[in-house]
């Protein structure tokens, strides 16, 4: 699982395109501009996260009328430490459309 999480990192030229972007920050939308997403979106978050709540996912499904899926037994990375819920997850959001 880690040589998979490590493998973009250690394609050529990884090192100076994130020395690049670091001056920028980390780019994600403000929880204002949530609701003008337009497109089919399910929040998938891990039980335990301790970075972010499962409140603040709960927050973030609001804002986007999305569905919230809670994976059990997961914490922040729960793609890491539970692919197939997640996969799951992914399979149910993306068939119900």
């Amino acid at each position: 699982m880690l040589r998979e999480f490590q493998r973009p990192f250690q394609v050529q030229g990884t090192e100076q395109q994130l020395r690049e972007m670091l001056p920028h920050g980390i780019i994600g939308l403000d929880p204002a501009d949530l609701p003008r997403v337009q497109v089919p979106a399910t929040v998938v978050w891990g039980q335990y996260d301790s970075v972010d709540s499962p409140s603040v996912g709960r927050r973030t499904a609001a804002a986007l009328h999305a569905p919230f899926e809670l994976i059990a037994g997961a914490g922040h990375l729960s793609m890491l430490v539970r692919p197939a819920a997640v996969a799951q997850a992914i399979d149910r959001a993306t068939t119900k459309r």
